[in-house]
């Protein structure tokens, strides 16, 4: 990652076999990290019944290193009459500040609904570029949403990723459809 004006700043940078491997390695280390952070958040995930869970993968071409994201869409087994959905998202090569140089998003919106046989029952969404730009990696969970019914079956979770990449001057992208829960009964 450079700074504004500054040259390289990590041993890779320099295009080194040495600080090749460096980079391999902390990719590396970095990718275990973020996927026990992930394994450990599904397991303590909100303790409403068990989760039923589907994982998307993308790499994004930001300024610096791509950031890389995981994002699980999960649906809760629920109640009776309550059937959640939430997101777990992770990445790595994030921003490490919200200066300009160190910046990834101009924006960065991940929206999540509750689903039964594709019909909408429930939205929300929520603005994750500040933490992004700000952590170079990390995990978020979104909070439960929930819709209420006593209609039984087909209840999924699904969403959508919307982001406008720092410097690329091409404003909004077209949405990141993402792979939705699998079915709860």
């Amino acid at each position: 990652m450079l700074g504004a004006g500054a040259g390289p700043t990590r041993p890779c940078d320099v295009g080194s076999s040495v600080g090749a491997g460096w980079g391999a390695r902390r990719k590396a280390g970095v990718a275990t990290a973020a996927l026990l952070a992930v394994s450990s958040l599904l397991a303590a995930a909100p303790a409403q019944a068990s989760a039923y869970c589907t994982k998307n993968e993308k790499s994004l071409p930001t300024p610096g290193y791509n950031t890389d994201f995981d994002v699980w869409v999960c649906a809760t087994g629920g109640s009776y009459s309550h059937h959640g959905a939430y997101l777990v998202v992770g990445w790595t090569d994030g921003g490490d500040s919200a200066t300009d140089g160190d910046r990834k998003f101009d924006g960065l919106v991940v929206h999540l609904r509750v689903e039964r046989y594709d019909a909408d029952y429930v939205k929300d969404s929520w603005s994750l570029a500040g933490l992004v730009n700000r952590n170079e990696h990390g995990t978020w969970t979104s909070p439960i949403i929930e819709a209420t019914s006593t209609l039984r079956g087909g209840w999924t979770g699904d969403g959508y990723v919307k982001y406008d990449i720092d410097r690329d001057g091409e404003g909004w992208q077209d949405a990141w459809s993402l792979k939705g829960s699998p079915m709860v009964y």
